[in-house]
């Protein structure tokens, strides 16, 4: 339906990939447990982090609504900065390949 999407998020690093549960609004939130990443500081660098917003559909492949990439130097640099002080913080990242939107 054109006033309903069934959203969900991608989330892929390295060669692992982690989903969100779905949500049916168009202006959908997600509260989520943490998705744990094993990784070390080298591939933090080398790596980015993939948002893909999805409409899940029941029948047919799933369509992509948007991508955010997450260049993980900056996360590294964080840490460094606040000596892995936890990053609580909030960015609004625009999400590419969709007319508008953001991710909070």
């Amino acid at each position: 339906s054109i006033n309903s999407t069934d959203a969900f998020v991608e989330i892929r690093f390295a060669d692992e990939v982690e989903k969100t549960e779905v949500v049916t609004s168009l202006n959908p939130q997600w509260n989520s447990e943490l998705f744990p990443f094993d990784t070390d500081e080298k591939q933090l660098v080398e790596c980015w982090v993939q948002f893909r917003v999805m409409d899940h559909d029941t029948y047919s492949a799933n369509d992509a609504i948007g991508r955010v990439n997450l260049d993980c130097n900056i996360l590294v640099e964080k840490m460094r900065m606040q000596e892995m002080e936890r990053l609580d913080e909030t960015h609004i990242l625009p999400i590419y390949d969709t007319l508008n939107g953001g991710f909070e």
